[in-house]
């Protein structure tokens, strides 16, 4: 026992071969933390920390610790990163004392370590079913798809309803449910503030709902004639905007009180999450989660990078240079089939793509399929977002074309 965790047996890793630096970084997402059996490279997420390595003689164990919610699934891999694919929770980096360890830490490049913390939910009513699965989170006899409070069996909650919205919450899910008439939120925004919306429901959209929602997009003053749809309202209820689908980017015009609405009779429960960006923010001033719209994770060429099955943790960014080319490649754990692959021919805007932003998260390209051959029209930062609902779990891999 140490720290207070069981010590499996560890994972060593010899870096005499492997590491050409003299940094180690700790990558760690929401769902948990990394403690260091030293407790001087400690690192809670989402975070991202840099230790120097000096010592030849250094020894370290690292521990990863989910937080309620989330449990560790494995280290991540990919060229530079260490313990990858590794199941065991514990992982130990030893350089050897002496001349050869001296080599090393003169030589030594930058090396990673980073968790993956899987989200399997909380069991609100400690009744041994994680919310997740429980069809009765609060155990109050009301099912969730149909409870205005399905965390609160006492009902103790703003109703959500349009005289009596829910605040939209940009730092935790905002609660989705099948009666429409309780999904409604108000949010004030700024001029030109952006907000990044994503629906991940407990029915995802299927393929027919997807096809019906390019037909009819319902962007604008004009809703689409289909019930999976997001609404943006003025503060008199007028609709201004919004989108038939599960993933909208809004600019408001002009400061001041809005209202958003989320309607999916059929598709919810769920929740919303919800991201603010203002000019170049996410690249700027990045607030967050690591992976969301607004603190975009870095992408590196070669590395094999997951990809969520909540398509809101998507989000990736890279410096590029005039005319530089980029091809993507997505590797899904349920690939495209030929159908999904054929409404992308007919229509491009279809939900299963690959998207590109700039640094102001204003759209310049995108593909519907799982392969994005992209050249960078100027110099500067740029942001990819894969988004393919329930398919979305995998990872892709970025090549710079010379």
């Amino acid at each position: 026992m140490m720290n207070g965790f069981i010590t499996k047996p560890l994972i060593i890793i010899s870096l005499a071969a492997a590491m050409t630096g003299c940094k180690l970084s700790v990558l760690v997402s929401s769902g948990g933390a990394v403690q260091s059996g030293s407790g001087s490279m400690n690192c809670s997420g989402p975070d991202y920390c840099e230790f120097e390595i000096t010592d030849p003689n250094f020894s370290e164990v690292f521990t990863a610790v989910a937080r309620p919610g989330y449990e560790f699934e494995k280290w991540q891999r990919g060229s530079g990163f260490y313990c990858g694919d590794s199941t065991d929770p514990v992982c130990s980096i030893n350089i050897d004392g002496g001349s050869l360890g001296d080599a090393i830490v003169a030589g030594f490049g930058n090396g990673h370590i980073m968790p993956v913390f899987k989200n399997v939910g909380i069991d609100t009513d400690a009744d041994g079913v994680r919310n997740e699965l429980d069809d009765d989170d609060d155990n109050d006899g009301t099912l969730d798809g149909d409870d205005r409070c399905p965390l609160d069996a006492e009902d103790q909650c703003a109703n959500g309803t349009p005289s009596m919205p829910f605040v939209l919450s940009l730092g935790t899910p905002n609660p989705l449910l099948r009666e429409k008439i309780y999904n409604y939120y108000s949010y004030g925004a700024k001029e030109n503030e952006k907000l990044i919306i994503h629906a991940e429901l407990d029915e995802p959209m299927n393929d027919t709902e997807k096809a019906r929602c390019g037909a009819s997009p319902g962007s604008g003053t004009t809703a689409s004639t289909y019930d999976t749809q997001i609404h943006v309202y003025d503060d008199a209820l007028s609709r201004i905007g919004g989108i038939c689908g599960e993933n909208l980017v809004f600019s408001f015009s002009e400061a001041g009180d809005y209202i958003i609405q989320f309607d999916y009779p059929t598709n919810a429960p769920g929740n919303a999450y919800v991201a603010s960006i203002l000019g170049s923010s996410a690249i700027s001033d990045p607030t967050g989660e690591i992976g969301t719209p607004s603190v975009p994770a870095n992408l590196e060429p070669g590395v094999e990078h997951p990809i969520s099955a909540n398509t809101f943790y998507n989000y990736f960014q890279y410096q590029a240079g005039t005319n530089e080319r980029i091809i993507l490649q997505a590797i899904l754990d349920t690939p495209l089939s030929g159908q999904q692959k054929a409404r992308c021919s007919a229509n491009p805007g279809y939900d299963t793509q690959i998207r590109v932003y700039d640094a102001n998260m204003d759209l310049v390209g995108l593909v519907c399929g799982e392969t994005l051959d992209f050249t960078f029209p100027e110099t500067g930062t740029y942001i990819f977002q894969f988004s393919y609902a329930a398919q979305s779990a995998g990872y892709f891999v970025a090549a710079i074309v010379d």
